[in-house]
Parts: C-alpha cells; structure tokens; sequence
C-alpha cells in the first residue's frame, strides 16, 4: 500500500503594520501567472501517479520471465525469480513517505533561514519548495506508470507465488507445494492478491527513484548555497560537500538494501537512480543558475525581505504545509 505525499510550502511575506494580512501574492511583487505552468506540472505528476498506482501490470513482461495465473508451477522454481520473500523489508515504504516530507521542509527550511538572515527573498523560498515539488510529482509519474508498463518480476516472485496458490489450492500443484501450504503470503486473500499484484512492478524501483530524487534534490539545494553558489567560502564548502556526500550516501544505502532484500534487481535499482537524479537536476537547474541564483525571468520581482524588529515576526516568511495521504 503506498501512501502519496505532497509538500506544498508557499512563501507567503507575513504580516507587517503596513500591510493587511489578507494581501495577495500578486500584490508582493514577486509571483506572477507564470507559476501556474509549474503548478500544473505538480498537478500532472501527481495524477499520473495515481492512474499508474490502479494499472494492472500486462500479462506478458518485457523484461524476465513470465506468470500465468492459470499454471504457476513453471515460476516457482525460475532461477530468475528465486530469492526469498522477506516480510520485513530493510527499508519500509513508510520511511520513504516519511522522507519525501522531512525533505521538503528541509529544503524550504534551508532558504527561510537565508530569508530570515536577509540574504535570501521570498520567490527563492517559493522557487525551492515548487521545484522539490514538481521532482517529486514527475517521479512519482514516471516510476509509477512504468512499472505496470514494463510488468517485471520481483526476484522474490517465485516464493509470493508459490506462499499464494499453495495456500489457496492445497495439493492442487503436487509436491511443489509441499512444506509451504501452511506458510500463507498473507491470511487475508485481498492483501496476499496485492502482494503478489506488487510481485509484478520490479522495473524501476521506487525507493531508489525516490531516494535520489529527494536527497538529491536537496544536495543541490545545499550545493547552490555552499558549495559553488556565489556566497560560497572556505569551511562552508567543506561541510557542503560533505553534506552532499551524506545525502547521497544514504540513497546508494537506500538503494542497496532494495537488492539485498530481493526486492528489485540491479538494473531496477540503477534505472531508478538515473531517474530521480535526472528529474532532481532538471527541475533545479531550470529555476537555478551554476552561481546558485534565480535563473533570468525568474530572478525580477525578486525582493528581498528582512526581519522588522519593530513588530515581531513580521517579515519572515510563512509556510503551508498541506499533507495529501493515499492508500
């Protein structure tokens, strides 16, 4: 079961003694029409993602071996499909849901620190969040649709299909079945049908799409700032990189465990990877220039914003953080 979460974070000015609460954004001079073209590629991403998620993966792979329902036995034993089924995998789906949050309010997080400094602006802040956003959305298309297109099986398929049948069908297959009728994949026939439905979505992984996307995303995000920004400098280089080096480092972890744990083959891991590291480069580099700034149209209007010490909390940016879970 996938959980689909989707950070919208907007830099909204907050209140002042000369302004109304209730301004539009239009009316701050940094946000214009043209952002409805980057709202509508969310929207896109996210719908293709949930059409993807209620595809039946096709009946004959373009990559591996094959399943037919009607007679199992032959994928029981595919040397392909022969790793073992593990209930608990390394890295849970929740921990990824979990990390497409975390990483959006770590990127916005990063740029309304800047804001709040005075060296950071409002359309930056929404540039930042909207672009994690549209990765995240076009990822979750792309790996989403793909994986009932392409039809792959797990390398664990063999023993989801085989916990599956012999549960159902008893002596039905013979000694194939021996020892394992009593090993059900799940009690509950809708959750051991969605088990073996997700058996069948191995090309690309998700978690590697995901991880990289994300993490890094926000490796760029820290890069802009410190590493080859045009603020960047001695020690703030340093623990840049080597912060990039971190994120990185744990969507290769990430990643890595998708394989040990039989869950996807290699190249399932590796076409994700070049996926989300594709998606998390284009969607920054087209909103950020190689000296970390706001790239031509996108950089007018940019106003910056520093903290009015005569009312608390005016100026500093505020941010919607709107969670959409689905099942």
């Amino acid at each position: 079961m996938w959980l689909w979460a989707v950070v919208l974070c907007a830099a909204v000015p907050g209140p002042s003694a000369a302004q109304a609460p209730t301004a539009d954004l239009a009316s701050q001079g940094w946000w214009t029409s043209d952002f409805l073209v980057d709202y509508s590629i969310v929207l896109a991403g996210t719908s293709g993602y949930l059409v993807g998620e209620r595809l039946a993966p096709r009946a004959v792979p373009l990559l591996g071996p094959a399943y037919a329902p009607d007679d199992p036995v032959p994928i029981f034993t595919d040397p392909d499909v022969s790793e073992p089924h593990l209930d608990r995998p390394t890295v849970p789906r929740r921990w990824i849901h979990g990390l497409l949050v975390a990483g959006g309010l770590l990127a916005a997080g990063l740029e309304s620190g800047h804001l709040a400094w005075g060296n950071g602006s409002q359309r930056r802040l929404h540039d930042t969040a909207v672009g994690y956003m549209e990765a995240v959305a076009v990822t979750a298309a792309v790996t989403s649709l793909t994986k009932p297109w392409v039809g792959r099986l797990r390398p664990d398929f063999g023993e989801r299909a085989r916990r599956h049948h012999c549960f159902q069908t008893g002596d039905a297959y013979g000694d194939v079945c021996r020892g394992w009728r009593d090993d059900p994949l799940a009690v509950d026939p809708e959750e051991a049908a969605r088990l073996l439905d997700d058996g069948r979505r191995s090309f690309p992984s998700g978690h590697a799409s995901h991880s990289f996307n994300l993490l890094g995303y926000l490796a760029l995000v820290v890069g802009g700032r410190y590493v080859w920004g045009e603020g960047a400098e001695g020690t703030g280089r340093w623990v840049g990189g080597a912060s990039q080096a971190a994120l990185l480092g744990t969507a290769g972890w990430i990643s890595g465990t998708r394989v040990a744990d039989g869950r996807h083959h290699l190249s399932d891991v590796l076409a994700g990877a070049a996926l989300g590291l594709a998606t998390a480069n284009v969607s920054y580099w087209r909103r950020f220039g190689t000296d970390g700034t706001l790239r031509g149209s996108r950089a007018e209007g940019d106003s910056r914003m520093t903290r009015d010490t005569t009312h608390p909390g005016a100026g500093f940016p505020g941010v919607l953080l709107t969670v959409t879970l689905h099942p």
